[in-house]
């Protein structure tokens, strides 16, 4: 059995060559632009586009008056009465946003100090 050179050979952190980090932007697409295309004008992102904003806006409204629908062709047991009314996850959850919103803005107003509290006097 032969064993390797402990410090002449190309061991453990004596690699020549490229780190992985600029082997790996050299692949084609990896850390690079999007390039405008000719029949695209706009290099703006496609999550940024007004028309996809709206579009992802109605689908979501389209999905959750979809789940709310269903709704009325399955059971939904109760555990507490009120639970077991028609739509009772859509407005509660609706209802406690709301209310996150409005604790953190009390919570904001409480909690706000003047622009000059960490200024040294």
């Amino acid at each position: 059995m032969t064993r390797k050179p402990q410090g002449g050979g190309k061991g453990r952190g004596q690699h020549k060559g490229p780190g992985p980090g600029k082997a790996r932007a050299r692949r084609k697409g990896v850390g690079e632009r999007p390039k405008v295309r000719p029949g695209n004008a706009t290099t703006e992102h496609w999550l940024r586009r007004p028309e996809t904003i709206r579009r992802l806006w109605i689908g979501g409204l389209f999905a959750l008056a979809g789940l709310v629908a269903v709704e009325a062709w399955v059971y939904n047991h109760g555990y507490f009465g009120i639970d077991g009314i028609f739509a009772f996850n859509a407005w509660f959850g609706f209802a406690s946003c709301v209310a996150m919103i409005v604790i953190s803005n009390g919570l904001g107003k409480l909690l706000k100090r003047e622009d000059t509290y960490y200024d040294l006097d």
